[in-house]
């Protein structure tokens, strides 16, 4: 049920820039970098969705998250894109200031994509703070 509620107010929320404060709403408390975090993929994986919609593709690698806010340079995927996605001019940096990534995955039953912060200290791999966040993960 919370996840159902957290999905339903960022739906809401997407693009307004309330994602920290709709995190420490959700958590009914100072939300954690991680957790707001995770909110932020979820953002991101809804205008993902939204994107293959209208395009009926996923982002390619090269594009990434970007073409999320700026049209495809894809003459035929830019007749359709129905963006931006997401609000802002900039894709948003995770809560520790890194980018996220965004990777195509082969066919391996998940998402073709995944997306994912490297954690508190920016680098591949980590646990506790420096555990990377990711949107194939089962939290």
């Amino acid at each position: 049920m919370r996840a159902i509620l957290v999905l339903l107010l960022v739906v809401l929320l997407t693009g307004s820039g309330c994602v920290p404060t709709l995190a420490d709403l959700l958590v009914g408390r100072k939300a954690s970098p991680r957790e707001k975090a995770m909110l932020q993929i979820e953002q991101f994986k809804l205008a993902i969705f939204e994107f293959y919609t209208d395009i009926g593709r996923y982002p390619s690698q090269q594009e990434g998250l970007t073409v999320l806010i700026e049209q495809p340079a894809d003459e035929a995927a830019a007749k359709v894109w129905d963006g931006p996605y997401l609000g802002g001019e900039t894709i948003p940096a995770d809560p520790w200031g890194n980018a996220y990534v965004y990777r195509l995955r082969g066919k391996d039953g998940g998402p073709p994509y995944e997306i994912i912060s490297f954690g508190a200290d920016g680098k591949e791999g980590g646990t506790g703070k420096d555990a990377d966040i990711s949107s194939r993960s089962p939290e």
